[in-house]
């Protein structure tokens, strides 16, 4: 029998890209790494993850589909695969355009969103089941900046009013992937690193879409080769033959 895996998350467990052509987001061609994970391990794949949640809201539909397997008597998963938490880094900046002299806050607070994490992965394991965390891919800040200002000069100058810089969108991002790596570390739970992935690339920009924010198809092979990789080295038995 195979196990059961629940790739939970946001957009980037779902496998969603920016289109350009199109404005919009798609889904990857075979659903993305997570479709891969199907196809090269010997697993079942479920995926619990939409575009936007953030940590709250990734617990409360993990809390819902696992009363509802207790309710329905289903096989529990062996493993729960979570990545979250690029919404929870970023902020309302429609807000700050119009209030660039306010204080301004992403939209989990730091704290919250390690409490929240840290309270997932002990309500998986305490379910007898294994917690696996993925990191957050880079982001390209420049892309995101002119994305989110949709080219507007005016916003853009309010922005960085309150910003001062384009980079400290990267910054305030890597610390919500720090965040995540020390839930790891402090939980003992493991890590598949799909931020190295990327960025040991010459240039892993070129892995990111135009919205500058999401992995593109060639990111999203990078992000399954990472997660096969791990597999292969801890735990080379869910490997497909």
């Amino acid at each position: 029998m195979k196990d059961r895996l629940i790739l939970a998350g946001d957009s980037i467990a779902k496998g969603i890209i920016f289109d350009s052509d199109r404005g919009r987001y798609v889904r990857a061609n075979r659903d993305g790494f997570g479709e891969g994970i199907r196809s090269a391990l010997n697993v079942e794949v479920e995926q619990i993850a939409k575009l936007g949640w953030s940590v709250s809201e990734l617990k409360e539909a993990l809390n819902e589909r696992f009363n509802k397997i207790f309710a329905k008597g289903e096989a529990r998963p062996d493993i729960v695969a979570i990545e979250v938490g690029g919404n929870d880094s970023d902020f309302d900046w429609e807000r700050i355009a119009d209030q660039p002299d306010f204080d301004h806050q992403p939209k989990t607070p730091l704290h919250s969103y390690i409490e929240t994490l840290q309270g997932i992965v002990a309500s998986v394991r305490g379910l007898g089941v294994k917690p696996v965390l993925i990191n957050l891919p880079p982001i390209d800040a420049d892309r995101y900046f002119k994305f989110f200002t949709k080219g507007s000069v005016e916003m853009g100058k309010s922005v960085l009013k309150w910003l001062g810089q384009v980079g400290r969108i990267y910054w305030w991002h890597e610390r919500y992937n720090s965040a995540l790596e020390y839930v790891a570390e402090i939980t003992s739970t493991a890590l598949i690193n799909i931020r190295y992935a990327l960025l040991r690339t010459s240039n892993y920009r070129d892995y990111i879409c135009n919205d500058g924010i999401h992995p593109n198809e060639k990111g999203q092979e990078l992000i399954f080769k990472a997660a096969v990789e791990y597999v292969g080295r801890h735990n080379p038995s869910l490997l497909a033959v």
